[in-house]
């Protein structure tokens, strides 16, 4: 988990291999958007989900090299 600035930045210069994105649903009505500063595109590939009885899904991405 971290700041969207943070992880922004470190996508654009190829610093992050995987991802752990968790959804939680509860809707805030105006939240904090996951990539504020809009990094380059990038191509990941889902390797696994989790969901929990509390509603969270957890769902793992790993960079892909194409």
């Amino acid at each position: 988990m971290g700041g969207g600035q943070i992880i922004t930045l470190l996508l654009n210069h190829d610093l992050v291999d995987e991802m752990q994105i968790s959804y939680v649903p509860v809707i805030l009505g105006k939240g904090i958007p996951l990539f504020p500063d809009k990094p380059k595109e990038s191509k990941w590939e889902l390797t696994g989900n989790t969901a929990y009885n509390s509603g969270i899904l957890k769902v793992d991405y790993k960079k892909t090299t194409r």
